[in-house]
């Protein structure tokens, strides 16, 4: 009887082994398939990626130059009231 325990017991043990060997490769086995999926989905999205990064470029550019344009009237005014009053100055 106590040898089927000690035989049991045994048994049980390799069994939660294998048990946490599997789980523990299952994840692993998911990143790998993950990690392949990426590799292969690459070079279709890197073209689409770049026509992205060129048109917001474009876009961004678009918004700099509006921002230089509304601005550069209060910059004028400005300077101009400087020049001014360093003229006012000076007299």
């Amino acid at each position: 009887m106590e040898a089927a325990l000690r035989i049991s017991r045994d048994i049980s043990v390799i069994m939660l082994v294998i048990e946490y060997l599997i789980l523990g490769a299952i994840p692993l086995l998911v990143l790998l398939k993950i990690t392949q999926g990426m590799r292969r989905l690459l070079p279709l999205v890197r073209p689409a990626l770049r026509r992205f990064h060129q048109q917001l470029c474009l876009v961004l550019g678009a918004i700099e130059r509006g921002v230089l344009a509304m601005r550069k009237p209060f910059v004028w005014g400005a300077t101009v009231r400087q020049r001014i009053a360093r003229f006012a100055g000076r007299s």
